[in-house]
């Protein structure tokens, strides 16, 4: 097996959390090779139009991560590319990591495992620890193992910066999007496909989020869009909960709506 891991850093990161980032990789890819012997790489897919300083270009180099810069600048065509390379240079599986998070030490040896001991698993993710930004105190966000209609509904279906996938498992046409929420389009046209997701009842890693941020009108009828078209092809009882979260990414703050989702959809 040929182990890909893919840290994707957008132009809005901060190289500072870019490093971080890095290190915590670097220590779960030794991890990783304490107990498999085959081959597992760093790449670092930058979109960042900035010019790294000589003294981050020495981390890299020195550290053996390597840097493929991209001219994409939305996300959904980032990550199209960041699965093309992995496919074309003939990677097994794809781990994403996002530029402004950490991973944990045993994430990678874990979904390696897991993905090994059952061929029926195209997706694997796991749980993260949400932390804000200003004020650092943390929650933990732990989808189901095996996930619901609902948790779909929930935006804890299968949390993106956890994924671990199956390239094989890939149909051809299955892309990302180029508008936001790319990875709940993502994971519709997955299930849609046949794919099989599964969590680890085990956390990933540390989620950085700002607590002041909200869903733009726009955003919320996308994901009420999609929320549609999930229960649609899944569930149809589940309308009523589209509509219910239209309201409700438009109305709330986000940290109010996390912990409301948190009381409504519990592990």
């Amino acid at each position: 097996m040929n182990y890909l891991v893919a840290i994707n850093f957008h132009s809005f990161h901060d190289v500072k959390f870019l490093i971080q980032s890095c290190k915590s990789v670097i220590l779960s890819v030794e991890e990783f090779k304490k107990t498999k012997q085959e081959k597992i790489s760093i790449i670092v897919f930058d979109s960042s139009p900035k010019k790294h300083t000589s003294e981050v270009m020495s981390f890299f180099s020195k550290a053996n991560i390597q840097l493929e810069k991209m001219q994409f600048s939305v996300n959904g065509e980032n990550l199209n590319y960041q699965l093309e390379y992995a496919k074309n240079n003939d990677y097994d599986i794809f781990f994403r990591v996002d530029g402004d998070d950490l991973v944990f030490k045993d994430r990678f040896i874990r979904q390696a495992q897991l993905l090994e001991n059952n061929k029926n698993i195209d997706v694997c993710g796991g749980g993260l620890l949400y932390e804000n930004q200003l004020n650092s105190k943390t929650h933990t966000v732990m989808p189901r193992e095996n996930p619901s209609d609902f948790d779909y509904m929930a935006n804890r279906y299968c949390l993106h910066p956890t994924f671990a996938i199956r390239l094989a498992s890939l149909p051809i046409d299955l892309k990302y999007w180029n508008k936001r929420i790319e990875d709940k389009k993502f994971i519709l046209d997955a299930k849609k496909a046949g794919l099989n997701f599964v969590n680890d009842q085990h956390i990933y890693g540390v989620y950085y989020y700002h607590p002041k941020s909200r869903n733009s009108l726009n955003v919320a009828f996308t994901s009420f869009r999609l929320n549609a078209r999930w229960a649609i092809n899944f569930n149809p009882s589940a309308l009523f909960m589209s509509v219910a979260f239209l309201f409700l990414n438009i109305a709330l703050p986000a940290d109010f709506l996390r912990w409301l989702r948190k009381g409504f959809f519990r592990s």
